[in-house]
């Protein structure tokens, strides 16, 4: 027998992207599951920033995370464009990372983007696992804000330059 979900309560916590490693074994009377991740029904912010990266034309920036809230349904960075009002840039949600694939989930046109403002890519509720956030087709001076050495929050993610994974960095990100 094998189990494509397991269902407790009000949610449903196997997802193959979250939970590929869980086992169980089972008896007259009951179940058992080992290796298994409750997802948390809280969001996740990282707000902190000291070195807001540059954002050229044909070129990307990235942040991998975890999301670990039930069914989010919207993610985003903040995002500098010193003091322009003319960038723009576009703003793509994928599941996996650009070392495992990626698969496009929704995207936003940033136009103009607001100097050190939030945006958002809104999407359809997705489940708790691993995702890339991507900025790239810019116009003009857009930016990413991010934070050099280590955050509070663990994103459970790497920060990107041209799709390959940077160390010492992480993006700011918001996951609602």
């Amino acid at each position: 027998t094998a189990f494509s979900s397991v269902f407790l309560g009000k949610t449903d916590y196997f997802d193959a992207g979250f939970n590929d490693g869980v086992s169980w074994t089972e008896s007259a009377t009951k179940l058992s599951l080992t290796g298994i991740q409750i997802p948390s029904p809280v969001d996740m912010k990282q707000p902190q920033l000291n070195a807001p990266i540059p954002l050229s034309p044909g070129h990307t920036l990235g942040q991998s995370f975890t999301a670990t809230a039930y069914r989010f349904s919207r993610v985003g960075g903040q995002f500098p464009s010193w003091g322009s009002s003319t960038a723009s840039m576009k703003l793509t949600l994928y599941a996996g990372t650009p070392a495992t694939g990626l698969t496009e989930i929704g995207s936003s046109e940033l136009n103009p983007v607001k100097d050190n403002g939030w945006a958002y890519v809104d999407v359809p509720p997705q489940p708790a696992g691993v995702y890339y956030l991507e900025a790239s087709d810019a116009s003009g001076t857009p930016g990413w804000w991010g934070f050099s050495g280590t955050t509070t929050v663990d994103v459970g993610g790497a920060s990107y330059a041209e799709r390959q994974a940077l160390t010492g960095r992480t993006m700011t990100i918001d996951v609602v």
